[in-house]
């Protein structure tokens, strides 16, 4: 397969014809998706909802990106991309397209960045973009946490059991404005490659590769606190904030994922403490956030 191959993502054994550089190298075997190039209809013969750059139904998704692809999901299973010839690689499709496959597949995809050890185990960090999550999640790996997921999150949560975080791929993404930061954590940006325009990606020296049971979560806010603060918020705020940041969430009803989405929902409220972290409006050194975190995750009181 020409750029193509074998990659591993999300708890996923992946066949593509493309080159998916931000994901882990897999082993042949048997599939759990695949990733085709083919033709894409321009629209989905019955969708349930439609939008200017996407349509959904239950179990088929289709993503329009301008003069340069369109994508199409279906089953969970299948990603089929068409290359329309405008000048933008085609991996720029993976974050929406491969969201909407693991909500196809029952999974709830936050906007996080997730670190793991034995002792701690799971640990997400969630917030919208430019919150400061892939800093973070740099900060702990640095000292000696291994790398779970960036950027997404997929939830699962079977009945009776805790909700366990997949493996995502064993990368983080950069965008320019975070460098300088990440640049200041022991090994800094060592390893550094680009991916796109404006973001690069960073490789984990170590990388947790089996889903893990969900432990703790942290919600990055804006830099409006005089000093940095935690706190615990409220059920019902918890709530709002987890499905807030669900990412896309708009695909949700469309394809038919919202009551899977409200269950893992419900058992990341009633299993997982949260906590807020309000950062000093002017700023603060990560050394001195990563402190706080593993104090926090030690057992150091709010």
């Amino acid at each position: 397969m020409k750029n193509g191959g074998w990659f591993a993502a999300y708890g996923l054994r992946i066949r593509s014809e493309l080159a998916l550089p931000q994901f882990a190298a897999a082993a042949p075997g048997e599939p759990d998706a695949v990733v085709r190039l083919g033709a894409v209809p321009e629209a989905l013969p019955e969708p349930s909802c439609s939008r200017r750059y996407w349509q959904a139904a239950p179990g088929d998704f289709l993503l329009r990106f301008g003069d340069a692809f369109r994508c199409r999901v279906t089953g969970g299973r299948e990603i089929t991309v068409q290359c329309l010839g405008g000048g933008r690689e085609p991996f720029h499709f993976a974050s929406s397209a491969w969201t909407a496959l693991l909500m196809q597949r029952g999974l709830l995809p936050l906007h996080a960045s997730a670190v793991w050890t034995e002792q701690a185990g799971a640990v997400l960090f969630m917030g919208n973009s430019g919150a400061g999550k892939s800093t973070l999640a740099a900060g702990l790996m640095a000292r000696g946490f291994n790398m779970l997921t960036d950027d997404v999150a997929a939830v699962s949560a079977a009945a009776g059991s805790p909700p366990r975080v997949a493996p995502g791929y064993p990368n983080l993404r950069l965008q320019a404005d975070a460098l300088d930061q990440v640049a200041c954590l022991p090994n800094g940006t060592d390893g550094l490659v680009p991916h796109g325009p404006d973001k690069h990606l960073l490789p984990a020296k170590r990388f947790a590769r089996k889903p893990q049971t969900l432990r703790a979560a942290y919600v990055l806010k804006k830099k409006t606190a005089e000093s940095l603060e935690l706190s615990k918020p409220k059920p019902a705020k918890a709530w709002r904030t987890l499905a807030r940041l669900v990412h896309r969430p708009g695909y949700a009803y469309p394809l038919g994922c919202a009551e899977a989405h409200f269950r893992i929902l419900a058992n990341i409220c009633r299993e997982v403490p949260m906590t807020q972290i309000f950062r000093p409006a002017g700023g603060i050194e990560p050394a001195a956030l990563v402190d706080r975190i593993e104090c926090h995750l030690a057992g150091g009181s709010v």
